[in-house]
């Protein structure tokens, strides 16, 4: 068992005769240590055995060091998933840039419809302004950056500067931008294999070429769209998608705003909250006839298609 901080609490042991693993832990570690965590990770060994019976002298060293016909670990959460909701002010001096702002606040509403903590916290429940070329900008990014790591934080909306290898405006500046590397290495995503990931349920990322490099696997999300549902079933994990751009975007144009842009993912987040699955409130969007026209194509959607506004986000 390890807390919240990935730092080692002790060790559980026993056996079982029927496959079935049961623990219950009083939440008292070595030395009467209390641990209040609302997370930990568990992390599963097992020793396999051959026969159905008890063990004879003969077997040892032999049915003991035999490996599992198959074997599968749940993943660490066990608990709902908070929101992050940022917004990068990068066309403050276009007009309609306001709709981008309601834009991303209507995502910043779905957390608290669900009594889920969105974060970075706002004073009126709005999504996080991200500076550009402010003084706060490399603060702002600290503070999303800060968001994106905390370990109750499970879905994500950005809007924004972006690109196949990160977020963010000017990439070689890492006070000013999110690499998909260094997503990986905080969330322990890459490398497969950790015991200590932090896989997300949900991400958009409204941002150039955003799904068309590894920010996908980064959060953790199986790059490929339309996965079903029995493979997250049978790997006991939750099921989760990502949306992104496979290429380059405008948010406007001629110095305005592109309406039909905030309009096409305002209409997304409207079907998705009836309860459709995050391609088919897509697909609904594009039917709405005020985004009639709107070329909506390199839109990409990788893994489990069927995922609604808080299916699988709560116990």
């Amino acid at each position: 068992m390890y807390d919240s901080s990935y730092y080692y609490i002790g060790t559980l042991g026993g056996t079982t005769t029927d496959g079935n693993i049961y623990v219950v832990w009083d939440l008292i570690g070595p030395d009467d240590t209390y641990y209040p965590d609302n997370t930990f990770e568990f992390v599963l060994t097992t020793v396999y055995t051959q026969n159905s019976g008890a063990m004879q002298p003969e077997d040892i060293g032999e049915s003991s060091v035999m490996t599992p016909v198959s074997w599968k670990v749940a993943e660490p959460w066990s608990g709902p998933g908070d929101w992050v909701v940022a917004n990068q002010q990068a066309w403050q001096s276009s007009v309609g840039a306001d709709l981008l702002d309601d834009l991303a606040d209507s995502f910043a509403q779905i957390g608290p419809r669900h009594g889920l903590t969105v974060r970075p916290t706002t004073y009126d429940q709005t999504s996080y302004r991200i500076g550009y070329g402010t003084s706060n900008e490399a603060i702002n990014w600290g503070a999303f950056r800060n968001a994106i790591y905390n370990n109750l934080s499970r879905n994500l909306f950005y809007l924004g500067h972006g690109g196949p290898e990160g977020l963010g405006r000017d990439q070689s500046t890492t006070n000013k931008s999110i690499l998909a590397s260094e997503i990986a290495a905080n969330l322990h995503t890459i490398p497969a294999g950790q015991t200590n990931k932090h896989k997300y349920r949900f991400v958009l990322l409204d941002g150039c070429s955003t799904a068309s490099g590894p920010l996908c696997e980064s959060f953790g999300i199986i790059h490929r769209p339309d996965v079903p549902g029995t493979n997250y079933i049978n790997a006991s994990v939750r099921p989760s998608a990502f949306v992104g751009w496979n290429s380059d975007q405008s948010a406007g144009f001629a110095g305005s705003i592109n309406t039909m842009h905030v309009w096409f993912f305002q209409d997304f987040g409207y079907e998705w909250a009836l309860g459709f699955g995050v391609e088919q409130a897509l697909i609904n969007a594009r039917t709405h006839d005020n985004v009639i026209g709107y070329d909506s194509s390199d839109i990409k959607v990788f893994g489990f298609w069927g995922l609604s506004e808080n299916t699988y986000n709560q116990q």
